[in-house]
This record gives C-alpha cells, structure tokens and sequence, in this order.
C-alpha cells in the first residue's frame, strides 16, 4: 500500500474500537515513519499524524493542540477525522490550580476519564469531543518543554478499547521525538526563511545607499523598506539635535494629512517615547502603548510602538518610530531588521551629510583659490592638474576659457623652468621642494612645490619682485658703502701697526691695542662678507672644473679641527671612499662647507659631535652637516638664511658672527644650481643639507 493510499484510507474510513484492530506499537510507528518524510506541520502533515496516531491506539477521533510557551496555552492545530470548519479550542495551563486535569496534563502526565470532565479550563476541548470516554497525552521534548496534547477518543461515544492508555503511553516517546524535530524544523525553516528575506533587503538596501548621497531619497528608502519587512501602519523617520533637544521630522506615512509635515520640530510632549528613546540610545518595543506614560497619539487606533535609535560614533542623530494597530505588534525579528537598518541609515546620512559639507568647502576653497593674489597649481597623483587658479592662468599667458583640469602639467604649461622644477622636486622624494623663477609676466617668484598623502603636489608660487628689487638696491648701497669704507679702514690699521713700531706700551696699553685689533678685524670680515654677497647677487661668474667632493670636505674638517678639539667636540667624516665627480668652483664649494662645519662646531657645546655625511640620488648629491648642539627654534629656521640675521638667545651672545654666512652659503649654493635647507630642533641639534647637481 502506497503513502497516499494508506492516508485516503485512514481519512475516509476512520476505525472504531468495533470494526477495527488496532495496531501494534511497533507497526504504528513503522508505518508513521515509512508512510511520511516529516518536515513542518502544515496542515497534511497534522492530519497523517492523527490518523497514524488513531490507528496506533484504537480510536476512531484524535484532536491535536500545539502548545505555545509564551502564554501557556494549548491551541488546536488538527483533527482527525478532519472537518470543514476550524474548532475552536483553548486551554490555558498557567496557575491551574493543583490536582484539576489541567494542572496535571502541564505536568505531563497522561489522563485518562471515564466521564466528562469538570475542569473548567478543559470544556472548550471537551464540547468538541462530546464524550464521556477519553485519553489525554501531553508530549514533551527533549528537554521536558510541553510541545502538544493528543485527545484520543471515539465518535459513538464508546469507551475505548482495552488497553488503550499503555499503548498511548508506548507511543509517546517515539511520537513526541517526531512532533519536536517537526515543531524545531518548523521553527529554523521559518527563522531561515526570515533571516533570509532579511538578508535580501539589506543587500538590496545597501546596493541602492551605494549609488545615492542624497538625504530626501535615504530618508524615503529606509522608510519604505521599514514599512515593508515590519508590516507597520504608520513610520516616522527623525533627525536628533542632542544639543538642543530638539526631534525634527524627515519622512513619514501612514497619518492624516495636516497631522504632521517634513521638518516640523516635534515638541518634547510629542516626542514622547522616542525621546526617551534618543537620551538612553537604546531601542524599544512598547506592546501595549496605553500602558506607557510617555506614549503621545500622533496617529488614531496605535496599539504598538518600536523605536529604534539611528546613530553615528556612539552618537544618536536620529531614530525610526513604527507604529502597529495590533497589541504586541512587533516581533524579536522586526526589530533586529530595523536596528540593522538604523545602522545603515546613519552611514548613509552621515555620509550624505559629510558630502554636502565637503561640497560647500570645496566651493569656498575654489572661491577663496581663484581669487588669491598667489598662483596655485593643483597636480594628482598622476602628475594631472586637478586645480588651478585665475593669477596662474595669468601669469603664464593662458587662455582664460580653456579648462585645463586633468591635463599634464607637462601638456598644459610648457614653461621649461616650471617643468624643471616640478621633475626635480619628484625626483627627489621630498615634502617641498623652493626655488626661484621668472614668469612669462617678467616677474619674479618664489616657487615652493609641497607633496601631501593622497592629493599630490600643491604648487604655490608668491610674487618676490619688489623684494627682488629692493634688495637690488639695497645690495648696491652696501657694496658702494662697503668699498668706501675699506680704505679708510686700512689706514687706521696701519697707523696702528707703526704705532707699535715706534712705541713701546706698557701691558694696559698693549691691552687697548689688542682690542683695536680685534676690532679692525671683525670690521674687515664684515666688509669682505658684505662685498661678496655683493658679487654674488651682481651674478657672480663661478670658475668651473671637475671637482673631488672628498677633498672638499677634508679641507673644512681640517680647517676646523684646532677649534674642535679646543671645546673637545667629536668631528667626523662618515662618507665612502670613491664618489662621482662634481661641476664646481673649488673655491666657493670650500667656503661653503668651511662655513658650515665652523658653524657647527659653534655652536654645539663641548664634548659634542659633528658629522659630515654624503648619499647620492639618482641625479643629485646630498652632503649632510649634523650636529648634536643647541638646535635653532622654529620662529628662527624661517630667517636663518637672511642677510644679518643672527639666533638671538643667551648661549649664543658670546659666539662671534656677522650674520651673513649661511646667506653666502645659500647663495653659492644656488649658483652651482643646488638648493639647501635646514632640520632643527631646539635643545637636540642642526642638520644642514646641501643638495648638488651630478655631472
């Protein structure tokens, strides 16, 4: 007999405890088992399960009620033989009071009555069996959890045939194994179904927040999705205002038109629950909102309120409020769904929010950059000009209405220095890189060509011309002023040396004549330095020739070794022993390095060190002055390089200087069509590096 037949059969002929033999619990179970693949309990299923029940135990009618946990009652779930209309049976199980049927069926013991119960918590299932004969068997799962109850009895009111309750009773274990694994299948493919669907939205959700910025349509997207999963009558989407209190409408649905609007500030009264809400940061379903003193009506017939917060890096900035016309009208999965949208709901407007920030800064910057006085030049990473300004386009001749964003600076500017420039400061790695260019306009500049993570090269160029010109002038005084001077100056010093030879001084005197000296001395440095800058920014023509670096340097470590071992200062040379040659004036290059090691050894305390070290790039030489002494303050690195300039702090009055080395260096440096700068820091010592142009 084939599952189908098998079931026909029970359901068009039911036993009776007259006509029909029962089955042994062994058969019963065999053909329960071999008759059905037991999946949900959907209503067949319920049906087999009675009539294979039936059959087992000898009975013409079985009822089965499921058990719900979360009310202790017993509910009707199927019958057998089936009926066209649905009975209605309930039996509640919580405080029965003890030793009625009720409470011992919750016990899960089987009952078994030869008249009608009393039990007033049993008569709407006893007025569906209408007999005075009957079993009750409670089944339990695993874990002792009632799951159903089986009434067994027959239709003519017949008690049932001998022996019935031991075979219930053998039944039972098998039976309640297989309604537990159908109710737990039950249970996961339903959870599956729902995590599922869930899972589905979300992914739709977040394909959707990828291709839009825009809050009005976030805000109508996370209510509608909402709406849909929860099946809620009414949504209202919030922003929160922590620091003024204030819940301020975005979207909405399910209200009376004119009962609220997009952007109406909810007063603290009808914010109610959901301002408790955004205070504690935590969601909540009310079941029951008559019973909570915050609930206010801002729609008609609401039973059930969810409102979950909406947050952003710990902080509340808004929440979605749904409402149900059934009490308890949320489930545990609604409301994992809608927190899991709040999450995405708050990316998505901050992000949407972020943008539009950046978007106004981007037009203020642009505003600000077109205007400014100095010429800026954006370039990506790509070496493409991504912004570049009005004074720019200016100065370089360009056409004002063509667009030259994303175009390479190569292509767009064909100003070789400027190119130059900007391959040098690529080439080299460095943060910034300065230089000096004349434009097309004839004007000078100082060009600074700064790199920044993630954006690239920030080209500024400022226009130095009028300091270009007035130090002209300026250079012009003091060499006029410094050769005027010198004679005058060699007079006195030799009137003072015959002075010496015709005279003989006693030791105060001698002192005065030291003193004079030293003076004429300091005075004749001075004009020497004054009138070499002179030459040199008159444009000074350097002698070139193939240069050893290493015999440079070895001359300004020797020059300067009687000073440091004077103040027992380390100095050393950490440079390898076979290096390219460089194109150089021998003579300016050592009173470059002379100058700076001298410094150094200055201006570092004693029993200090100073090194001299060289790396070589790719196209350049970088020779390296380091000391370990008393560092130079970052208000003083921006002027170090000035003509007169000189620290100014109470270790340094004693040291001798004029103030114009490091402005000669500099000087020479750029003449040899190199550049130098400075590291410092105060207290821990000067790095000086001069970077030079390889053959």
């Amino acid at each position: 007999m084939t599952d189908s037949e098998t079931t026909n059969t029970v359901s068009n002929t039911p036993p009776s405890n007259a006509d029909t033999k029962p089955l042994s619990p062994d058969d019963a179970m065999t053909h329960f088992l071999n008759g059905m693949q037991l999946t949900a309990l959907d209503e067949r299923t319920v049906e087999r399960v009675a009539a294979l029940t039936a059959l087992s135990i000898g009975c013409s009618s079985v009822i089965i009620l499921k058990y719900k946990q979360d009310d202790a009652t017993f509910e009707f779930v199927g019958i057998h033989p089936p009926r066209s209309r649905k009975p209605e049976i309930y039996v509640q199980t919580f405080n029965a009071e003890a030793g009625t049927l009720t409470a011992e069926v919750a016990k899960g013991k089987i009952i078994s009555f030869e008249e009608k119960p009393t039990d007033p918590r049993l008569q709407s299932l006893i007025s569906v069996m209408m007999t005075d004969y009957g079993v009750l068997v409670p089944l339990r799962d695993h874990t002792g959890n009632l799951l159903a109850m089986l009434a067994l009895y027959n239709n003519d009111n017949s008690p049932l045939a001998e022996g019935a309750e031991k075979r219930a009773d053998t039944l039972l274990a098998a039976l309640s194994i297989t309604i537990d694994n159908a109710f737990e299948q039950a249970r996961k493919d339903t959870a599956i179904k729902k995590v599922e669907e869930a899972a589905e939205i979300l992914s739709k959700i977040d394909e959707e927040l990828n291709d839009t910025i825009e809050l009005n349509y976030v805000f109508t997207m996370m209510k509608d999705w909402a709406l849909r999963f929860t099946n809620a009558d009414a949504v209202v989407l919030a922003m929160y205002d922590s620091a003024n209190t204030v819940v301020r409408v975005m979207s909405h649905y399910g209200f009376k038109m004119g009962t609220l609007s997009r952007g109406e500030e909810l007063t603290p009264v009808k914010s109610g629950i959901a301002l408790r809400v955004a205070r504690t940061g935590r969601a909540e379903i009310v079941p029951d909102v008559s019973l909570d003193k915050d609930y206010f009506a801002l729609a008609e017939g609401m039973r059930t309120q969810m409102t979950v917060p909406i947050t952003r890096e710990d902080k509340v900035i808004g929440m979605l409020m749904l409402w149900s016309r059934q009490l308890d009208g949320f489930t545990d999965e609604n409301l994992d769904f809608v927190k899991r949208l709040a999450s995405r709901a708050g990316v998505a407007v901050d992000n949407a929010r972020l943008f539009s920030e950046t978007e106004r800064e981007r037009e203020k910057l642009s505003n600000i950059l077109r205007n400014v006085g100095d010429n800026v030049i954006v370039i990506g990473l790509d070496h493409r000009i991504q912004m570049i300004n009005s004074s720019t386009l200016l100065a370089f001749h360009l056409s004002t209405d063509e667009t030259y964003v994303e175009k390479l600076l190569t292509d767009a500017i064909t100003h070789t220095a400027l190119q130059k420039a900007y391959q040098r400061a690529v080439a080299d790695e460095d943060d910034t890189y300065t230089t000096e260019l004349t434009l097309p306009n004839e004007r000078t500049y100082h060009v600074s060509i700064e790199f920044h993570e993630g954006i690239g090269r920030i080209i500024v160029m400022q226009d130095i011309t009028h300091f270009k010109e007035t130090e002209r002038l300026k250079t012009e005084l003091i060499a006029t002023v410094s050769h005027d001077l010198k004679q005058p100056l060699s007079v006195m010093r030799g009137y003072l040396d015959l002075l010496n030879m015709v005279n003989e001084f006693d030791e105060k005197s001698n002192k005065y004549v030291d003193n004079l000296n030293f003076a004429f001395k300091s005075m004749r440095q001075l004009i020497d330095d004054l009138l070499d800058t002179a030459k040199i920014e008159a444009g000074l023509q350097l002698e070139l020739e193939t240069v050893n670096i290493l015999d440079i340097l070895n001359f300004a470590v020797r020059s300067n070794q009687q000073q440091a071992d004077s103040k027992d200062t380390t100095l050393s040379m950490n440079v390898p022993d076979s290096l390219p040659p460089l194109n150089g004036d021998p003579k300016r290059l050592k009173q470059i390095f002379n100058n700076l090691v001298s410094n150094a050894v200055k201006y570092t305390q004693p029993e200090g060190t100073v090194t001299v070290r060289i790396e070589l790039k790719q196209n350049s030489m970088r020779i390296f002055v380091e000391d370990n002494g008393m560092g130079i303050g970052p208000e003083d690195q921006s002027q170090i390089f000035e003509r007169f300039y000189r620290v100014r702090r109470p270790e340094t009055d004693s040291i001798e200087g004029t103030g114009l080395g490091l402005a000669i260096v500099k000087s020479l440096v750029e003449a040899h069509e190199g550049d130098i700068d400075l590291k410092s820091t105060l207290g821990e010592g000067s790095t000086f590096r001069v970077t030079l142009p390889l053959q």
